[in-house]
């Protein structure tokens, strides 16, 4: 999503692929080991999540909550679950509260604000700035034990999962030492704790929801594959390369309610799923970092680092907000307890430069251009059910490839409507195949291509998945000036 405009995402194949293959697995009459039916019930949980897709660690924990518990459970995603709301992340800790969705999975960041503060040592400025660091608070069983103190929320946690580092997007200038915070408009998802400290550098925190405009920001506190799936590096042009302000840890939650309904083998499936796909977790945000900081490069973005000294600064001016913190026994006692790990650990900050990577655009290729084709309601390629995507009986696609970029905007009919810009990210051409591979998520797929005249035929779909068969390879595209 960008700015107050919902944005329009194409899925990527493998993860339509893998919810398929989820969902499929999954039915009320499983045949038994010997070979009959073992007809059983099977619970259906609704579990919220803001994003276009759950991503891998939630794909993997879905998979694995279905196996542990010997298909009783079944998952089922709400994408984009209050993704429209500044304060989409209380709104669905509520939501879960109400019983309106079974799980969700959110920020730690956000229990500051429905009245809990366990979590604050975690948060804290600068405490925990390396994936090493935080896989071993992880590994210590730390946020497991905060995410038992829950209870004045109105919801229980199921698990806790490791998340990316939160760094600082400077719209206009850099933002790498405590004096350029001075007055500074800095968006952020909503916490306490976070407007603390960003008041402490003297700026002028702002709520705002996922993939907001930054029309009126100076900087934005975001993690660098949000950077890239929301294509910040349109408008703005620094990300200070080594400021870890806090990693953004997650929360599996339901309601007290739900859990104590359950028998207690769901149950543990439901936790036990959490700990065996953490390393998932673990996996996949590492993953994201490095991918998305070559990408940021090469589309020009500046990762400058803050120097030591202005680290040091940094420490400086968050020091009377951890006193503060440390002055609460219970949070004063793990800010200790991951202090003591991070003097064993003796790692730097996580450090993403453009440093050695290339940041020149890719060679231009014949099949750079720009391409449109008419999008029907109901068409479909031989085999699959018709489209139901396009709302207008007949629009239009337009797929950009320039540079090893690629994006694709779905044209409205309605008069006047600007172009809604569906998937972006980047390719490569490979004698008769084409990888697509979509920035957000970085999953690949691949299609056959052939270019007569101004006709671009792609085919051959691999993963093949009838969705995105009826975007990609329904029908020729045409280049248009």
């Amino acid at each position: 999503m960008r700015g107050p405009r919902h944005r329009r995402r194409l899925v990527p194949p493998a993860v339509l692929a893998m919810a398929m293959l989820l969902s499929a697995g999954c039915t009320a009459t499983p045949v038994d080991r010997a070979g009959g039916s073992a007809a059983r019930d099977v619970r259906v949980l609704t579990f919220g999540q803001f994003g276009v897709t759950p991503g891998p660690a939630l794909e993997a924990w879905a998979a694995e909550v279905k196996a542990l518990s010997g298909g009783a459970l079944r998952i089922e995603f709400k994408n984009e679950w209050q993704a429209n709301r500044v304060d989409y992340e209380t709104a669905t800790v509520e939501d879960v509260r109400a019983g309106t969705v079974d799980i969700a999975m959110v920020g730690a960041r956000v229990f500051d604000r429905v009245g809990v503060t366990s979590f604050q040592a975690l948060l804290a400025p600068m405490l925990v700035d390396s994936q090493a660091l935080q896989a071993r608070v992880f590994a210590a069983g730390i946020p497991d034990r905060m995410a038992e103190h829950l209870e004045p929320s109105g919801v229980v946690s199921l698990g806790t999962f490791p998340g990316p580092m939160r760094k600082m997007l400077g719209v206009n200038k850099s933002l790498v030492r405590p004096s350029d915070f001075a007055g500074a408009v800095i968006g952020i998802q909503d916490s306490e704790l976070t407007a603390r400290a960003l008041t402490a550098l003297g700026a002028v925190p702002k709520p705002v929801g996922p993939g907001a405009s930054l029309d009126g920001l100076d900087g934005y506190e975001q993690q660098l594959g949000s950077i890239v799936g929301n294509q910040y590096a349109d408008a703005a042009k620094y990300v200070t390369a080594n400021l870890d302000l806090w990693p953004r840890p997650q929360v599996i939650i339901t309601s007290p309610n739900l859990r104590d309904s359950l028998p207690a083998a769901e149950r543990r499936a439901l936790e036990s799923a959490v700990v065996e796909t953490r390393p998932v977790a673990e996996q996949s945000v590492q993953k994201e970092d490095g991918t998305s900081a070559a990408l940021l490069c090469r589309d020009g973005m500046k990762l400058p680092p803050a120097s030591a000294r202005d680290l040091r600064a940094f420490d400086r001016a968050f020091a009377p907000l951890l006193d503060e913190l440390a002055g609460e026994p219970a949070t004063g006692a793990w800010l200790e307890q991951i202090r003591s790990l991070k003097a064993q650990v003796a790692a730097a900050p996580d450090t993403h430069t453009c440093e050695g990577a290339v940041t020149e655009p890719v060679a231009s290729s014949i099949l750079d251009g720009t391409y449109e084709r008419v999008q029907i309601r109901g068409e479909a390629v031989p085999g699959c059910p018709p489209a139901t995507d396009f709302t207008d009986p007949r629009s239009a696609l337009r797929l950009v490839l320039r540079n090893g970029t690629v994006r694709e905007y779905w044209l409205s009919s309605a008069p006047g409507a600007q172009p809604d810009l569906g998937w972006v990210g980047s390719y490569q051409v490979f004698r008769d195949r084409i990888e697509f591979t979509e920035r957000s998520t970085v999953i690949q797929f691949t299609v056959a291509w052939s270019l007569k005249g101004k006709r671009l035929n792609l085919t051959d779909l691999r993963p093949f998945v009838c969705g995105d068969a009826n975007v990609w390879v329904v029908r020729p595209w045409v280049r248009v000036p």
